[in-house]
């Protein structure tokens, strides 16, 4: 009879120490679990924020475009003005050689915060798709790996910044780019005043050497692209000089064609008001020169 007692309290005991133990571990499991999900949560919440900064990012995109697209039209213009400035000196067109430089500079330099801005986009989403990537698999790495992820995280973040820092920049320096190519634009068409009186015989007699034929003065279809039918146009429009021509627009001149008859919406007079000022100023070789690169008067 002891024997069974005792043989009794020895289940019971050991009952307990196996019960103790089981208990353990399900409590350690469940602990664990809990703080993996609670990683995961803040995990993925950090995540959704970093993503609604990128969707936030898709209009600077969008306007980088718009940058790049203005940048274009103004580099446009400064080609332009570079290939009057290597016809005609300095005193002539009204610009400063070193302001014409300075917009050359700013141009280029634009050119480069472009590039910066282009990479800084990149590095951001390698960046996101790298957090994105690490907070998938975060419910099971060591701690040591999700404080990697979070210090991806601080370097996205750090990123975001130089973006946006980045982005002022380019706009600063647009700006500038475009009120100095504004001031040698608007600087550009007075140098042509002095010769508003007309060029000497001397002069056309040069240009009928580098022509091959007679070359009268203030005769429009000198410029490649405009024949007699549409020098009749234009003398009807009141611009019946060189220098009319080379101080009309071209999309004013675009005007006057169309409204004259609608078929001569085909036509380009972009470079006319250019080609009609390097005759103007009796820059005929020049002139020749730049015509044969060019097709049916354009570029």
């Amino acid at each position: 009879m002891p024997y069974t007692v005792e043989k009794g309290l020895l289940w019971i005991l050991l009952s307990l120490l196996i019960g103790a133990i089981l208990g353990y571990l399900w409590h350690s499991w469940r602990c664990k679990n809990h703080a993996s999900k609670s990683v995961s949560s803040a995990e993925s919440e950090e995540i959704t924020r970093l993503r609604s900064r990128v969707a936030n990012l898709e209009p600077v995109v969008a306007e980088r475009d718009k940058l790049k697209l203005r940048l274009t039209e103004v580099d446009a213009d400064l080609k332009a003005s570079v290939a009057a400035q290597a016809a005609v000196p300095a005193a002539m067109v009204g610009i400063p050689h070193a302001d014409h430089d300075l917009v050359i500079g700013e141009r280029d330099r634009l050119h480069g915060l472009v590039g910066a801005h282009e990479t800084t986009i990149g590095d951001l989403r390698g960046q996101l798709t790298a957090a994105a990537a690490g907070a998938a698999a975060s419910a099971g790495i060591p701690h040591a790996d999700h404080e990697a992820v979070v210090a991806d995280r601080n370097h996205l973040h750090g990123l975001v910044g130089a973006h946006e820092t980045t982005i002022g920049d380019l706009r600063a320096q647009l700006a500038g780019c475009q009120e100095a190519a504004a001031n040698a634009a608007a600087s550009a068409p007075r140098g042509l005043a002095a010769f508003a009186g007309g060029l000497g015989a001397a002069d056309l007699e040069r240009g009928r050497s580098v022509y091959g034929k007679a070359v009268k003065m203030d005769d429009l279809k000198i410029v490649e692209g405009i024949g007699p039918v549409l020098e009749g146009v234009f003398n009807s429009a009141g611009i019946e000089t060189w220098v009319q021509l080379a101080e009309t627009d071209p999309g004013r001149l675009r005007e006057i064609l169309v409204a004259a008859d609608d078929r001569h919406r085909i036509h380009n007079p972009t470079t006319w008001p250019r080609q009609s000022r390097l005759a103007a100023l009796g820059e005929f070789e020049a002139l020749k020169a730049w015509q044969d690169s060019l097709d049916a008067g354009k570029e």
